[in-house]
């Protein structure tokens, strides 16, 4: 939608899935594993379990994982050089129609 109302930032916006889902899964899963001893969690469900396994291929060395930080930094300072154009962003929602 911002390419189309002239944004120039569609590059920008196809990278966010591939850049918001490095920087979870950068530590292969660590933090999260983290995040439920912190809680005391002791079980955990399935689709948790199943999340580490998703993210361990993920994991990076702190050479890429410092890569992927300028990339990170690069596409928010193109996201705010749109954002900077102008003094009201209006986002339209899609409706949906409730189930019966």
């Amino acid at each position: 939608m911002l390419y189309i109302c002239g944004g120039g930032t569609s590059r920008c916006i196809e990278q966010s899935y591939e850049i918001f889902r490095d920087l979870f899964a950068a530590d292969g899963g660590a933090g999260v594993q983290r995040l439920l001893q912190m809680a005391g969690t002791t079980d955990i469900h399935p689709f948790v379990q199943q999340l580490g396994e998703i993210l361990r291929p993920f994991a990076m060395t702190s050479a890429e994982f410092s890569g992927l930080l300028v990339r990170w930094d690069m596409f928010r300072s193109t996201l705010l050089s749109f954002l900077e154009k102008y003094d009201v962003i209006i986002a339209l929602c899609a409706q949906h129609q409730r189930a019966s």
